[in-house]
């Protein structure tokens, strides 16, 4: 009798034990990404078609095609400090007239409040390349991409064709973009606190509408900071210029209808800044506090 009640009463502790761990699991709602689990579902892309929130639990090696595709908004992609790589850019065609990505690390399009963090993306066409509205990408590094990081608001258009004073409500922050052949472009983003350094044709390329605040912009191989309608504040951009594509100026911050304030340029080759406008009535102003030198 003793030994029936006592395994009883451990049977019941055990499953109560058992119940509060999945309750814990179904409250927590995270769903777990591994390379084990893509292979198991059909291999890359691994699709999210869900709203909710996603981890990985393993580096991602995709090859030749893109690793995650978000088709849902509301999503929340955790890479838990794993990378995920790809097997090299094959991009075509020109951030200006519209990219051809094939190939991405995380991609979705078109997207509405997406958050990417935590972790690295090498290889790819575009690291992450996210369309619409209120996305973000947090502590990510981008490196050995066509472009690292490329928010836009709306599906298939180049950053030039995009309507004027578009908003896409973005934002980059704390983020690395380091040796792409374009570090981070967007349209209607706060890009902030973030390092883009040793991208080969530019740092941030033809950005428009966005707030481009205290980040480090160095070694870029033609432009550090192209941007149209934009506020500059605040940002560090360093290092030689003239080592990529012949087709682009050399200039350390180039700019339209912006306000320009408070940042620092050294360069040592090249223009420290380059000041145009389309608008007479809303001219590029630059902050007597802008130091620029070499």
């Amino acid at each position: 009798m003793y030994r029936k009640d006592t395994l009883a009463k451990f049977s019941l502790v055990l499953l109560a034990a058992l119940l509060a761990t999945a309750s814990c699991l179904a409250s927590e709602g995270v769903i777990e990404i591994s390379q084990a689990i893509v292979e198991d579902e059909g291999g890359f892309p691994f699709t999210i078609a869900g709203a909710g929130s996603y981890r990985l639990t393993t580096n991602l090696d995709a090859g030749a095609t893109t690793a995650i595709e978000i088709t849902a908004g509301t999503v929340t992609v955790d890479l838990n400090g794993f990378h995920i790589v790809g097997g090299g850019p094959q991009a075509a065609g020109s951030l200006e007239k519209g990219m051809e990505f094939g190939y991405n690390g995380v991609y979705g399009a078109p997207a509405t409040s997406v958050t990417v963090l935590n972790g690295s993306v090498r290889g790819f066409d575009a690291g992450v390349f996210l369309e619409g509205s209120g996305n973000a990408v947090k502590m990510v590094t981008a490196s050995n991409n066509f472009v690292g990081i490329y928010i836009h608001p709306s599906e298939g258009k180049g950053l030039s064709d995009a309507p004027g004073f578009a908003v896409a409500g973005g934002l980059v922050e704390n983020c690395k973009a380091v040796e792409n052949a374009f570090g981070i472009a967007g349209i209607g983003i706060v890009l902030s606190d973030s390092v883009v350094s040793g991208n080969f044709a530019a740092g941030m390329p033809e950005c428009q509408d966005c707030t481009i605040t205290n980040n480090l912009v160095a070694d870029s191989g033609s432009v550090g900071i192209v941007c149209s309608r934009c506020t500059i504040s605040g940002n560090k951009v360093t290092g030689s210029l003239l080592k990529g594509p012949p087709s682009l100026d050399a200039t350390g911050i180039q700019a339209e209808d912006s306000l320009i304030t408070g940042n620092t340029i050294l360069v040592s080759t090249g223009l420290g800044m380059e000041r145009r406008w389309l608008l007479p009535t809303v001219p590029a102003r630059r902050s007597a506090r802008t130091k620029v030198s070499r």
